[in-house]
């Protein structure tokens, strides 16, 4: 499975490093280049987010190492499922995945290939 990191039009301007094993995100305060939490080898829970309203549909990884939590009760956690909606904005926790590689599209934005599932007997 493959996401896309960066192509927002809100988003941070990213970048690979120079030797293309870490996503550096620019802080817009600074103008300065910082690593982000996506490397390869780095493991994370893949969620997947919908703005219902607008049909947009974003994937991230969680690096904390935790269940994502439900939102009508965050004490029950999983790494699989849907995790609520609110604010229309809806969670899915989609499996533990590490990231096997990463490259720049055309469009700028960073294409991370991330593993098949890591826990798939987990809740």
């Amino acid at each position: 499975m493959r996401i896309r990191i960066g192509d927002g039009a809100y988003d941070a301007p990213v970048r690979l490093s120079e030797d293309g094993r870490t996503l550096e995100r620019m802080d817009i305060d600074t103008g300065e280049w910082r690593p982000t939490k996506y490397t390869v080898g780095a493991v994370g829970t893949l969620k997947r987010v919908t703005d219902i309203k607008h049909d947009i549909v974003r994937y991230s990884l969680d690096f904390s190492g935790e269940f994502i939590p439900g939102n009508m009760n965050p004490a029950i956690r999983r790494f699989h499922g849907w995790r609520g909606t609110s604010f229309d904005q809806e969670v899915y926790a989609l499996g533990v995945r590490r990231i096997k590689s990463m490259r720049r599209l055309k469009s700028g934005a960073i294409s991370v290939e991330l593993s098949n599932d890591l826990s798939p007997d987990l809740p």
